[in-house]
This record gives C-alpha cells, sequence and structure tokens, in this order.
C-alpha cells in the first residue's frame, strides 16, 4: 500500500504476525531490502538472538517491532515507524494502493 505523509507520498506497509512468516506478501522494494548486506543502509534483516527485524538507515540500526510500519521514503530510505506516530504523520493516498 501507498500512504501519503504531508506533502509527501511514501510506501509503507505494517508488520504483522504473517507478514513476520511470509516475506513473499512484502512489497517487492521491501523483499529486496532483505537481499541486502545486514547493517548496511536500506538492509532489512531478521536476527534470530534477538527474535527481531533489524533495518539499516542513514542514522544506524534500528529494531522493527511487530506491529510497525516499514516505510520507504521518497529517497530510497527505509525506517521503522510505531503505529501510533505512523498515523499522526502519514494519511492513505487515495488512488495509489497497489493491494
Amino acid at each position: 500500500m501507498k500512504f501519503q505523509k504531508r506533502p509527501v507520498i511514501v510506501e509503507a506497509f505494517q508488520l504483522t504476525a504473517e507478514l513476520c512468516q511470509d516475506h513473499s506478501l512484502w512489497p517487492e522494494w521491501a523483499r529486496k531490502a532483505l537481499d541486502k548486506d545486514p547493517g548496511s543502509e536500506g538492509a532489512i534483516w531478521y536476527d534470530p538472538r534477538s527474535f527481531s527485524f533489524l533495518c539499516g538507515t542513514i542514522d544506524g540500526i534500528f529494531f522493527i517491532f511487530r506491529g510497525d510500519w516499514i516505510v520507504k521514503n521518497p529517497d530510497g530510505g527505509i525506517i521503522p515507524c510505531d503505529p501510533d506516530l505512523f498515523f499522526e504523520q502519514y494519511s492513505l493516498s487515495l488512488g495509489t494502493n497497489d493491494a
């Protein structure tokens, strides 16, 4: 799905329990991020020691918790976003839902 951050349009999806198990349901850009080297900017990976997904950003490495939204910025950067904060900053961009 695509969402609009006022006024920028970003792509995002929510990491649900189902999506934690089935990466084939992730958007293509997120599946490509799984193929990047862990720790690198724009990468998403699973850490079995912490039982968590993480992502590499320009600001460092961040945990992605179940229920978080994973946001792809227009510059291609990937960041996790808490659900409450996500809906404060973003609204659904009508006419751009790829699902």
